[in-house]
């Protein structure tokens, strides 16, 4: 009875908070992400600094690659200059793995910073991931 209450338990937080990690878009921010230019430092000068901003562990650094173009759209910014990515874990309930990036915001007027993508300014993961583990020994899952 109290394994199945502590699956139950771990289920439901687990569907509860699905919707903070999973970088969820309207239709209009899908289109003004299209929109946000990855860019260097010198880049952006000229444009307003909005912050420094971090997106949750993802599966891939694209997913959160993702989540930091959505992070600027609702800030208001066009730009993302990538600062670090870095691996965490992705949840309380598992050792999983994921990658994580921390960025700075700008909004650049018409006529400052850059307007196509820089892939040189990409941030890369230094190491390799931990492979995801199956749960096959977490007591939650299996006993």
């Amino acid at each position: 009875m109290a394994r199945t209450l502590k699956l139950l338990c771990a289920l439901s937080i687990a569907l509860a908070s699905s919707h903070m990690v999973s970088g969820c878009a309207s239709n209009e921010e899908q289109e003004d992400m299209r929109l946000v230019v990855n860019a260097a430092e010198d880049q952006v000068k000229g444009c307003l600094f909005l912050g420094n901003f971090e997106t949750t562990p993802r599966a891939t650094i694209e997913n959160a690659r993702y989540d930091l173009k959505l992070i600027t759209v609702r800030r208001g910014g066009t730009h993302m200059v990538e600062q670090h990515a870095y691996a965490d874990l992705m949840n309380r309930l598992s050792d999983d793995m994921g990658i994580a990036i921390t960025a700075r915001i700008y909004k650049c007027p018409a006529g400052k910073g850059s307007t196509v993508d820089n892939p040189a300014s990409r941030v890369k993961l230094e190491y390799d991931l931990p492979q995801p583990s199956v749960n096959n020994d977490d007591p939650l899952f299996f006993r």
